[in-house]
């Protein structure tokens, strides 16, 4: 779970190891970036781009300060699936037809 959430104003305010906090980069009235640690512990910071003119895009909403993200994020090294719902991971687990997992 991830305790607080920071806005900044540029990329670079934000610190390579985020601990437990979310940081959000704004420019005036626009969300640009969503940043956290990768919930699996891997080490991994996840960038989550929100702006229209780049691709992959996700939506934010934060409420009583809390940040939801959709859709699920996909972290490349780890693998990990997930979506972060008010603060926490709600991990994304797959079943298997064949064996029935």
């Amino acid at each position: 779970k991830f305790k607080k959430l920071r806005i900044v104003s540029s990329f670079g305010e934000v610190p390579e190891d985020t601990k437990n906090d979310i940081y959000v980069v704004r420019s005036g009235k626009y969300d640009k970036w969503v940043m956290f640690m990768c919930p699996n512990n891997c080490g991994q910071r996840i960038e989550v781009n929100l702006m229209n003119a780049r691709n992959p895009r996700w939506r934010l909403q934060v409420k009583r300060n809390k940040v939801t993200l959709y859709p699920s994020v996909v972290v490349e090294g780890c693998g990990a699936h997930f979506w972060l719902h008010a603060n926490e991971a709600k991990w994304a687990f797959f079943t298997d037809e064949v064996s029935g997992l």
